[in-house]
């Protein structure tokens, strides 16, 4: 059965073989070894055929995530005119 990339959309052929995918999330690589599935040639997606290569593939995204620190920002505070109101009233 012939399978085709659903992100490149130009009719380009899977092949299915056990492959080393890269990882990059914000400047940090990781490399997931062996992994078996569906594999594009041109963009280097993946459909996996097993649960446990995906399950490591996600387990090493959200390691990657995790170890990344937070960035605070500021929200801006959105005041409502019933809440405006309100105010006016307690002053």
């Amino acid at each position: 059965m012939k399978r085709y990339c659903l992100q490149c959309d130009d009719s380009t052929e899977l092949v299915h073989e056990k492959r080393d995918i890269t990882i990059s999330y914000n400047g940090k690589f990781e490399i997931v070894s062996n992994i078996d599935g569906w594999h594009c040639p041109i963009c280097g997606e993946c459909e996996f055929t097993n649960e446990a290569d995906s399950r490591r593939h996600m387990d090493t995204l959200n390691s990657m995530i995790e170890s990344t620190p937070r960035i605070r920002t500021k929200r801006k505070q959105i005041i409502t005119l019933k809440e405006i109101k309100q105010q006016a009233k307690k002053n």
